[in-house]
């Protein structure tokens, strides 16, 4: 090839590529000037500068179209500012690929602006995500309580219903000792639903929101008071209810939460308890709090039983030792009132061993 030709097509090959065009690719024999060394080794290089832009100038274009496994020229230093762009994308994609899929832990880092609308999106489907799980839990729990609360009145009302028959026929054939014992068991399970409707609607409290009102009073006088409404039941089972202290105990605390926690844990010991046992409680306390046990000779829990009725979502209520039923939310209940109350209730027990559970609450709130 002509010199003059040579150059022609080298002029026209730097005017391609400042132009910003994709150059054709052109093969370094092409361009030989054999008498002419310096002229061969600038074409050998402006051919070589040509293809490595053709091919980088390709890459690009295959990366903007989003064929991000397009294989990177060797050797190309056109290219090397976009390996990293490259490999962030393929992160990029992966991770919105993640987004799609509800795996919403992902922060884009990519760049300014468009990783800000990314992570906001995802910060948006996140909370979205905690809402929908919650109220799915929400859901649930309402479900769960639906299902214990259609089982647990049924009993007592049927209860109710059998025996005020049977006390009707009683009266009329005069025989006061069934007179007496269909009493009784209309007596209990009149308490039984009293009991439930109480936790239902302390229950009810808690969904909207209850407000502490603490004031000061006596816990002693509290005990007291929980112990004669839990007289009843007792009596009907002939359980003795020991608590025989003489101290004045001051605090400051709700006083209605209070009254549902000593009489749900009262109303339990009893439950479990067989005819003829003993309640005990007993107060302690040390520089800023009091300690309540509840102990009974009853039944007794094992460690599982122990876990499962401090959740609503696998607390089951079992029989008492005279049959009795209950709801299984008035321990659950009882711990959330502490909890609002800045205490806790933790339970100590074994099976056939009796069981001691503690409140233990703040002097003052």
């Amino acid at each position: 090839m002509e010199e003059s030709e040579i150059i022609t097509r080298l002029i026209k090959m730097v005017d391609e590529i400042s132009s910003g065009n994709k150059p054709a690719k052109i093969s370094k024999d092409e361009m030989k000037a054999s008498d002419n060394p310096l002229l061969n080794e600038l074409s050998d290089k402006l051919c070589k500068l040509n293809n490595q832009y053709s091919d980088s100038y390709q890459f690009i274009l295959d990366l903007s179209r989003g064929k991000l496994n397009t294989e990177t020229p060797e050797r190309n230093p056109f290219i090397n500012p976009y390996k990293q762009l490259q490999s962030e994308l393929r992160y990029l994609t992966w991770q919105i690929q993640q987004i799609g899929d509800g795996v919403y832990d992902q922060r884009v880092f990519f760049s300014g602006e468009f990783s800000y609308a990314i992570n906001k999106m995802v910060l948006a489907l996140r909370e979205r995500q905690a809402l929908t799980a919650k109220l799915e839990e929400s859901n649930q729990t309402k479900n769960k309580l639906l299902s214990i609360i259609a089982h647990d009145l049924r009993n007592p009302f049927n209860v109710v219903m059998e025996f005020s028959e049977m006390l009707m026929h009683a009266v009329d054939s005069r025989d006061d000792k069934k007179i007496k014992e269909c009493a009784e068991m209309i007596n209990s399970s009149s308490f039984r639903i009293y009991d439930l409707l109480m936790n239902l609607l302390e229950w009810s409290r808690l969904q909207d929101g209850i407000v502490v009102s603490p004031e000061e009073i006596n816990l002693k006088s509290i005990l007291l008071g929980a112990v004669r409404m839990a007289h009843s039941a007792a009596y009907l089972k002939d359980i003795t209810i020991h608590f025989d202290d003489s101290t004045d105990y001051p605090i400051r605390t709700d006083t209605s939460m209070l009254n549902a926690i000593l009489r749900n844990l009262l109303d339990n010991a009893i439950k479990y308890t067989p005819e003829h046992g003993r309640v005990a409680i007993s107060i302690r306390k040390d520089h800023r709090s009091y300690y309540i046990s509840v102990q009974d000779n009853g039944v007794g829990m094992s460690e599982k039983v122990i876990h499962d009725v401090f959740d609503l979502g696998t607390a089951h209520s079992s029989l008492g030792t005279n049959n009795e039923s209950g709801t299984g939310i008035g321990l659950i209940l009882s711990c959330e009132f502490a909890r609002l109350l800045k205490g806790e209730i933790t339970a100590e027990s074994k099976l056939r061993g009796g069981t001691t559970v503690t409140l233990s609450l703040p002097m003052r709130i």
